[in-house]
């Protein structure tokens, strides 16, 4: 199985401004209006979410938006050699 993203959702800036404004997950997603289920699935398990929830996020902490994502390589379940 092969996954090809070109970009992911740059977890590490936002959790470091979510922890420089001093919020808990819950607190974050009662501040953006969404379900707590939505910033955990970002956050904690580590899935791209919608482009819409990384915009809310990214006006919510000032992040401009070229900042938002980071480039990634392609990834495969293939063995290391």
């Amino acid at each position: 199985m092969r996954i090809k993203r070109k970009k992911r959702f740059n977890v590490d800036l936002f959790d470091d401004a979510r922890l420089a404004h001093g919020l808990s997950l819950n607190q974050l997603a009662l501040a953006v209006e969404f379900a707590p289920q939505t910033i955990r699935r970002a956050f904690v398990l580590g899935s791209d979410p919608h482009p819409d929830t990384v915009r809310r996020l990214g006006e919510y902490f000032g992040i401009p938006p070229e900042k938002w994502y980071i480039r990634s390589e392609e990834m495969n379940d293939e063995a290391p050699e």
